[in-house]
């Protein structure tokens, strides 16, 4: 984990007699989230789990406990009678899809993340009851836990025999932030060590499932955002999993193959910007890395700061990125064919460089944005939450 640089204050947060030692930086954005984070914490107290097997997904050819989607981008096909096969409008989202387990992952991810960062910075325990209450019953419980695969993820009608699709593991990314939630959670009374080591379980055959089968294979060999975000679930999975067989795997992908053949000369992504959605998937790949860089950086090694031998690094799309994203108007190649206006908005990449430079500029940025956005896409796409849960 990085501590920031520059002249980073040591400051001392006292959390149920463990003393946390932070940099300004940390301290700065404990300051800021924390009445946020309380507050959204407060209004999940009463709710209650929604999981995959509350939930059939009546196209699936799966089990109740078998997470299902639909892929975004597949639409009914106009020039057959029954609309089949389907046929792909790239950056266009079907709004008609089976969408339900996605937003259910998505509710649970808030609900654990807010829960567990409340009780991070209050020792209370009533935010970690709530929050594993909600991990028992999405992981644990046999009749609506989510089995550990994803074999039905971003179906297409018509196609791959109505099985999922490689791209579909992309669909947990919103899992990335749960290790860091019940790393916390575990020093808590609400976290008995069977439930921690059953969510360890859970983690450890899901990596297995990404790493073993034809599907998780197929999407780790993948040569854009979704090879990256592979990574990064590997990485924070491995985490929680105790798997530093994975860590090392991630971490000569994100040296060996991320900044030497993703990256053009330039820090863009031409694998990106092919896309119909270029400035959202440029933000979205320079996110993904910074988590990485931030994640798998050792004592001895600032990934931030690492070079490949033609002088490619972290800065050289920190260079291309940042002024963009401060002024959307220099873009210099077309637009994205949807939600072109609801970015930027609280890019990870900001936060953790502004972290590892101890920029509080860049840090005062970030700050700027709206920690909860309304629009889908950015929902969708904005995978971390609860920054306090991350150092």
């Amino acid at each position: 984990m990085l501590n920031g640089g520059g002249d980073g204050i040591i400051k001392t947060y006292k959390i149920k007699r463990v003393i946390i030692l932070l940099t300004k930086m940390e301290q700065a954005i404990v300051d800021f989230e924390k009445d946020r984070v309380i507050a959204l914490a407060e209004s999940c107290l009463e709710k209650e789990p929604i999981c995959i097997g509350d939930c059939p997904a009546p196209l699936s050819k799966g089990g109740p406990n078998e997470y299902f989607s639909q892929s975004d981008y597949w639409w009914p096909n106009p020039d057959t009678e029954d609309n089949l096969p389907w046929v792909r409008h790239d950056g266009e989202t079907n709004p008609d899809n089976f969408d339900d387990h996605r937003i259910l992952v998505r509710r649970m991810r808030k609900v654990v993340c807010a829960e567990a960062a409340a009780y991070k910075l209050t020792g209370d325990e009533k935010y970690a009851q709530q929050a594993v209450k909600f991990l028992r019953a999405w992981f644990l419980t046999p009749k609506t836990r989510m089995e550990p695969t994803l074999n039905y993820s971003q179906v297409v009608l018509g196609r791959f025999d109505n099985g999922g699709r490689r791209g579909g593991i992309i669909d947990t990314l919103h899992f990335i932030e749960l290790p860091l939630a019940i790393l916390e959670l575990k020093k808590s009374e609400a976290m008995d060590n069977e439930t921690f080591e059953g969510l360890k379980a859970w983690f450890n055959d899901y990596i297995d499932f990404m790493m073993h089968s034809k599907l998780g294979k197929g999407e780790f060999d993948q040569v854009n955002n979704h090879g990256v975000a592979w990574v990064v679930q590997a990485t924070l999975y491995a985490k929680l999993a105790g798997r530093e067989d994975v860590t090392e795997i991630c971490r000569n992908r994100f040296k060996e193959d991320f900044l030497v053949n993703q990256m053009a000369e330039n820090g863009t992504f031409p694998e990106e910007l092919a896309r119909t959605k270029p400035y959202n998937y440029s933000l979205f790949i320079m996110d993904l890395l910074s988590i990485l860089a931030y994640h798998l950086s050792t004592p001895e090694e600032n990934l931030f700061e690492y070079k490949t031998e033609s002088g490619k690094s972290m800065q050289t799309g920190l260079d291309f990125i940042i002024p963009v994203t401060k002024d959307k108007g220099s873009w210099p190649y077309h637009k994205d064919v949807e939600h072109f206006e609801s970015y930027p908005t609280r890019q990870i990449y900001l936060l953790l460089t502004a972290l590892n430079r101890d920029d509080k500029d860049l840090l005062d940025f970030w700050m700027s944005f709206d920690p909860e956005p309304t629009d889908i896409e950015v929902r969708r796409n904005l995978a971390m939450r609860q920054p306090v849960l991350w150092f």
